[in-house]
């Protein structure tokens, strides 16, 4: 099954547009931006169109799994549902999508992204001025499972100068940028901007740019969510 990349957030208020868009250009509000299934199973997004023209839009619904240490999505989730599928929302109106969730009997929490696409208006362009012109795409990310405490459990692994996070818990965690801090006090990136979604059962992994990672290295996240950190088995003697 062909795998699709990964677009990471969307702000609350969203426009884009290529020139030629002119005054036209869409704005898209969108609530809430990380969609969490109740316990009914069920949830909620609202667009608000704040432009000047109408929008039509199509939502897509992916599995979103983390098997390699990078994200993938798999279209054709039948799990998760959603309402209506394609909408055209007039200027200064929004649009209700519903969203259902029939997954049972998983132990861990399930993710997935909501994919929004601006399509071509059936009814025209609304007086956009003609020429070349860029289509909106936004990614939400959308949590479902059953009802309890969906706990992350991390552990970091290094091997040369990678750093392999791993989520082993039920839940998932998003972390301000992953930083390394070394015996020495020193601080390094690993290439990993936030913000990183760590899935249950998944894992992400940076590159810290050394030979190998030596022992006292502990994992800390930019805004110190991750607390004192977490110790790093090294990949040097």
């Amino acid at each position: 099954m062909r795998l699709l990349p990964l677009i990471l957030a969307a702000p609350l208020l969203l426009g884009g547009a290529a020139p030629g868009a002119g005054g036209g250009a869409a704005q898209l509000g969108i609530a809430p931006l990380t969609i969490r299934m109740g316990d009914r199973q069920s949830a909620m997004v609202r667009l608000t169109n704040h432009g000047t023209s109408a929008i039509a839009l199509q939502l897509r619904p992916f599995a979103w799994s983390q098997p390699d240490g990078s994200d993938r999505l798999s279209p054709g989730t039948n799990l998760l549902l959603v309402s209506p599928a394609i909408a055209r929302i007039a200027p200064g109106k929004d649009q209700v999508f519903r969203l259902f969730h029939r997954g049972e009997g998983t132990p861990s929490e399930l993710a997935y992204r909501l994919l929004i696409d601006e399509l071509p208006d059936p009814q025209g362009d609304g007086g956009r001025p003609a020429g070349p012109r860029l289509r909106m795409q936004f990614s939400l990310p959308v949590f479902a499972g059953p009802p309890g405490d969906h706990t992350p459990r991390l552990a970091a692994t290094a091997q040369g100068g990678e750093v392999r996070i791993i989520n082993s818990g039920s839940g998932h965690i998003r972390i301000c940028e992953p930083l390394l801090r070394l015996a020495n006090g020193r601080v390094i990136a690993l290439g990993m901007r936030g913000p990183v979604y760590l899935l249950a059962g998944g894992q992400r992994s940076g590159q810290s740019g050394l030979d190998c990672i030596a022992p006292g290295t502990i994992l800390q996240s930019a805004d110190g969510q991750l607390g004192e950190g977490i110790a790093v088995t090294p990949s040097c003697p």
